[in-house]
């Protein structure tokens, strides 16, 4: 997120509202447990000759990418997320 430097207000190019700036791997999905549940779903999701292999993706979906991170999908779900909350 945005951090506020110093007190100083953001410049006027940037947003008002807290912004992503860099990050790595997708968020894990749902019903996976904490982090050792998702260390397990990992496991199960990479390696082929894991028991549970080819329940993932029926489970999560064939196109789930845990490397994947995309900033500007990040970004538009928290400005998504502002203006729809601004609004009540």
């Amino acid at each position: 997120m945005h951090p506020e430097t110093c007190g100083d207000p953001a410049p006027k190019d940037e947003p008002s509202y807290p912004w992503c700036l860099d990050g790595q791997s997708v968020c894990q999905p749902e019903d996976v447990g904490d982090v050792g549940g998702y260390a397990n779903f990992l496991e199960a999701w990479r390696k082929r000759s894991h028991p549970k292999h080819q329940e993932m993706p029926q489970w999560v979906g064939k196109h789930f990418k845990p490397e994947l991170f995309s900033v500007q999908q990040v970004n538009a779900g928290l400005a998504l997320f502002i203006s729809l909350s601004s609004k009540t």
